[in-house]
């Protein structure tokens, strides 16, 4: 008894010597319900603090071992935060607290799902939410899907009905693919739609049915309609009632409960509805009972007319030249029937032999009369007419000659254009006839010629003509279309070889080319032949021939039009298919170097401002060839009176920036004007030259020159400037106000071309920037 009394006394010692030391013990752990406030200290209790700690406020942190329920276990780790960290360091007095959080059964759970409802429109249909009483931790989730039924039914049943089923569960409970179910609940509410509103229709017209092969009339009839409104049926019914001949009595009907041809499946709402009758119509008029019916049972009803009968007109086959004589000395007329002009004609109804004829669509203007008043060249309509009074036509041409028995009585008149449809501006037309004994001398003037009060032979003939090239553009570009062509790198139409054959050997070959280069060169106005070539309207290109040309065209083949296509020799692009090439005015790029002397003479060379790729080119020199020297190898030249001399580019070549194309004399250079056209190679681009060349002590100066920092422009006031690199770039650009300084500081040193414009005139400088 006493040992034991010893160590019991241990014990407690022992207890109680830890106690002291330590600074905090937790609170017991807790039993709670899932929808208890485990912040409430009051619920879960607070730490016991000792010793010198014991006026220090402690802390927590819980780690949380719920589910969305919040049923679980709840760690709370007590802490005294002394060095004020906001968290538990090993150091500082810590203790941990357990809080089992349960289920809280009290009371059940009652859905009252929403009651079954009737609305206008789909649109209209409102969500209605399950009505849901539940316990506090309970975790219900709601969803539904909608089953759409349309039905076929009358309109006081709805045209739809739609089962909303709902699923609710409680996902504190439920256990999916368990074998217990629980926890779930299922409601279907039921919404119906009701619709009064009627489809339309939207082809509800009379028409009218021509008869095919046989005189028959196959007949298809049609029609359309729409379900109006937010609650459109997405497939409609039809009934179709067929009255033939108009007495009431139904033949035919077609409906979705049809059989065989007669049935007409639901159809779309806006969808074209057809049917085809089983049997072929004659003439008559007929009546048609269309009935409409959308999902709701909303029916709409229309009636129309259709009428058969024969409403196509006959096929006309005609003679197109027609060829006839008078003679205007015994007074007497001549008499044209237009049946004349008349090959036969076809109809579905009407036979060949009861099909009459006339020139104009009232049948009995049937006759025309011909005499000295009206003989000459006639475009005449020949009308072919059916029984039913349908009718087509032909156009015709009818030639009255009076072989010189008349005495001034034809008028003939055509146009004379380019293929482009440019006006041939200038020239002449010949009317020959009578073995040539007879000729008619007329002019081509602004695109077109007219014969008036002539006599007419049966072989009346007619010979254009045009000697010089005024109204074409021969230039560059057909230049290079030329060269093209002998290379093999491209082709010429059959109108373009007929403009190559310069010479009129019926052959394309450097002859003909040499000939367009010495044109350009010497800017001759003529070959020194016929210049010009005359296709007639009745000649297609593709048939023409260059061995075969010969511009003298029998008046009877002409189609009723005595239209020409005419077009230069040399003028390529002009018989080219294709747009025209653009034209446009380049900058002055043109630029006078430093002073040389040849042979006591001072000369400027000149070169290009710019590093340029060309196919072609042709520059017009305003002075005498005896002012120019040393030009580029690359150039023929030629002088052009007494003030031209002109430079061709004979093949393509690119010319670097400051490529010297020839020297210029010094006494020239103040009034020389560059003139002429650039074919770019890369682009394609034509462009267009004009510039005056001058120098720096022309009409305007530049110093100092070299310059490092301001430039001072010498030059009349109202120019403008613009300082380029090498490379085109704008660098700076401005106008002269008096006397001009600029400053150039922003602009790195290297070599650059101030081009000014003077009024009218423009001239090229060369500026060195140089620091």
């Amino acid at each position: 008894m006493k040992r034991l009394l010893k160590t019991t006394i241990w014990v407690i010692a022992l207890i109680f010597s830890y106690e002291i030391n330590a600074s905090m013990v937790c609170p017991p752990d807790k039993h709670l319900k899932c929808d208890d406030d485990i912040s409430d200290l009051y619920l879960t209790g607070k730490p016991t603090l000792f010793g010198s700690h014991s006026y220090l406020t402690p802390v927590y942190e819980d780690q949380f071992f719920t589910n969305a329920c919040n049923v679980g276990h709840v760690v709370r780790k007590w802490y005294l935060d002394l060095n004020h960290n906001y968290q538990a360091d090993p150091s500082e007095p810590t203790c941990y607290q357990n809080i089992y959080l349960s289920e809280n059964n009290y009371g059940s759970i009652i859905v009252k799902f929403p009651k079954d409802i009737v609305v206008n429109c789909l649109e209209d249909i409102p969500y209605m939410k399950p009505e849901i009483t539940s316990r506090p931790c309970d975790l219900i989730g709601v969803s539904y899907r909608d089953e759409v039924f349309e039905l076929l039914g009358s309109s006081e049943e709805g045209c739809k009905k739609i089962l909303r089923k709902f699923t609710v569960i409680n996902w504190c409970d439920y256990t999916p693919n368990s074998p217990y179910g629980g926890s779930v609940w299922y409601g279907t509410q039921v919404i119906k739609v009701i619709d009064k509103e009627k489809p339309e229709f939207t082809a509800c017209k009379d028409v009218t049915i021509g008869f095919n092969e046989g005189c028959k009339a196959r007949v298809t009839l049609s029609n359309n309609a729409i379900d109006p409104g937010n609650c459109s049926s997405e497939k409609m019914s039809w009934i179709v009632e067929v009255d033939l001949w108009g007495d009431t009595k139904i033949d035919y009907v077609y409906s979705n409960i049809g059989t065989g041809v007669f049935f007409l499946p639901l159809h779309k709402t806006g969808q074209e509805i057809k049917i085809t009758l089983p049997e072929l119509l004659g003439y008559g008029k007929h009546k048609v009972n269309w009935k409409v019916k959308d999902a709701c049972g909303n029916l709409t009803g229309c009636s129309t007319n259709f009428t058969t009968m024969d409403n196509k007109p006959p096929t006309p086959y005609c003679v197109q030249n027609v060829s006839v004589a008078i003679n205007g000395k015994d007074g007497t007329k001549l008499r044209v029937p237009a049946s004349m002009f008349s090959l036969g004609a076809l109809d579905n109804c009407t036979a060949t032999p009861y099909i009459k004829y006339s020139f104009s669509p009232n049948p009995a203007d049937s006759l025309r009369f011909y005499d000295c008043t009206n003989a000459g060249f006639q475009y005449l309509t020949v009308y072919a007419i059916d029984l039913m009074g349908n009718k087509d036509f032909c156009a015709v041409h009818m030639t009255v000659y009076d072989n010189g028995s008349c005495s001034n009585t034809l008028t003939a008149a055509g146009k004379v254009m380019q293929p482009s449809g440019k006006k041939v501006m200038a020239g002449s037309m010949t009317m020959q006839g009578n073995a040539g004994n007879f000729n008619v001398y007329g002019q081509i003037s602004d695109g077109a010629y007219n014969f008036k009060d002539v006599a007419i032979y049966n072989d009346m003939k007619f010979i254009p003509s045009k000697t010089g090239l005024e109204d074409a553009q021969v230039d560059v570009l057909d230049y290079a279309y030329f060269k093209a062509y002998l290379a093999g790198d491209d082709t010429l139409s059959n109108y373009g070889l007929l403009a190559a054959d310069i010479n009129d050997d019926k052959k394309v070959n450097a002859r003909d080319f040499l000939l367009l280069k010495d044109k350009l060169l010497k800017e001759k106005n003529s070959f020194g032949r016929e210049d010009w070539r005359f296709i007639p309207s009745y000649v297609k290109e593709k048939d023409l021939s260059l061995l075969a040309y010969s511009p003298v065209y029998d008046a009877k083949k002409f189609n009723g039009f005595l239209d020409f296509t005419a077009f230069a020799k040399g003028d390529l692009s002009e018989t080219r298919n294709e747009e025209a090439r653009p034209r446009s005015s380049m900058t002055p790029i043109f630029v006078v170097g430093k002073s040389v002397v040849v042979d006591g003479k001072t000369y400027f060379p000149v070169s290009l401002g710019k590093s340029l790729n060309l196919e072609a080119a042709l520059l017009k020199l305003s002075q005498n060839e005896t002012q120019i020297l040393q030009v580029n190898e690359n150039f023929d030249w030629a002088g052009v009176g007494e003030n031209q001399c002109n430079l061709l580019l004979k093949e393509t070549h690119h010319f670097a920036l400051d490529e010297v194309l020839f020297l210029l004399e010094a006494t020239a250079l103040g009034n020389t004007t560059i003139t002429g056209e650039l074919l770019d190679a890369a682009s394609g681009q034509v462009y267009r030259l004009d510039q005056k060349l001058g120098f720096a002590n022309n009409l305007a100066q530049l110093a100092p020159n070299p310059v490092s920092d301001r430039l001072s422009i010498n030059a009349p006031v109202g120019s403008s400037y613009v300082i380029r690199s090498v490379e085109g770039k704008v660098m700076l650009r401005g106008e002269v106000i008096q006397n001009e300084t600029v400053d150039v500081t922003q602009i790195v040193s290297g070599l650059y071309f101030v081009e000014l414009v003077i009024g009218s005139k423009a001239e090229v400088h060369k500026l060195i920037i140089a620091r």
